[in-house]
This record gives C-alpha cells, structure tokens and sequence, in this order.
C-alpha cells in the first residue's frame, strides 16, 4: 500500500511579486521564468516539502498547494519518494513503515521496554515500553501487524488488558 487516505489539499495564491523581484531568490526566478516561457506552471524545488509544494505561474505569481497529510518523505539519500506505510523487517530487527515523515518502529521481538520508538530528524526519540516479552511480529498476509498472532486474537476477541 502507498500512500494513504484522501488527502485535503488548499491551494493558496501567493501574492502577486515580479519574477524580478530582488526578494525572490534565484532558483524561484529561475522556475518562474521556465513557467513564462513555457506557459506551464513549474515546480520551485527547494520549497518542496513533506505537506507543501510551490509552483511558478506562467503571469510571475506564486502559488502553494499545501496538505494536511504528508504526500512525500525525503529518504536518506535526500530524494522524494512516495508516503509508504508498508511494515518491513529493517537491518537492525525492528519493525518500520518502508516511507514515513517520522522514524517510527516498532520492536521485532524480545524485550518490551523498546517496544515502540519514534524519532526526529534532530535526533530526539520517544520509546514507550511494555514489561513484558514481545513475540515477534508477523508481516504479510491480508494485513501486516506488529503484533504476534497470538496477540492478534486476543485483540480481535475484545480480551480486557488493563491491570
């Protein structure tokens, strides 16, 4: 699965500023006298964000499409690529969606202190924990889980884990 849900999109027209301009910086001139030239709208790629793209209009204005979900993540080697919230086994054991804004995992088994981590890109992580044993997760099928079968079927049955 890629991506996910239907995403609210606001277009919000910038104002109206000259490609001229000395307060729009140079790669933004460039796109937007590409668009002039060309008629089409064209993408200022150093305002891409995860939630937020600019585009040049063909007149010299601006225009941001913004979304409330996150329609890309930057991977590691500083590329977009598409929102994947598939689960998959990492080098490391843990359990992680394969594209995701945040670094989220989820424990592959074993002690239940790490059971959950998500991390920034500044390198700040929250870690929620179970005291308990985890088994290891399951993945593929109908629906991957990070939960164990057995686990699974006590959820599904409405089992009361509270003390």
């Amino acid at each position: 699965m890629t991506g996910y849900g239907g995403a609210a999109h606001a277009e919000v027209p910038s104002t109206q500023r000259s490609a001229a301009a000395g307060s729009i910086p140079q790669a933004a001139r460039s796109s937007a006298a590409r668009a002039a030239e060309t008629g089409e709208p064209v993408e200022v790629l150093y305002e891409r964000t995860e939630y937020s793209q600019v585009f040049a209009q063909p007149d010299g204005s601006f225009k941001l499409t913004q979304s409330t979900t996150p329609q890309r993540v930057r991977g590691a080697d500083g590329a977009w690529r598409p929102v994947d919230v598939t689960l998959e086994k990492r080098a490391d054991g843990r359990i992680a969606p394969k594209g995701a804004v945040v670094d989220l995992s989820f424990a592959g088994g074993g002690a239940g202190s790490d059971m959950i981590r998500i991390g920034d890109r500044k390198g700040r992580v929250l870690t929620l924990g179970w005291d308990r044993e985890l088994p290891e997760p399951v993945l593929g099928g109908d629906r991957d889980s990070v939960f164990s079968r057995e686990l699974n079927q006590l959820l599904e049955a409405g089992y009361d884990f509270s003390p």
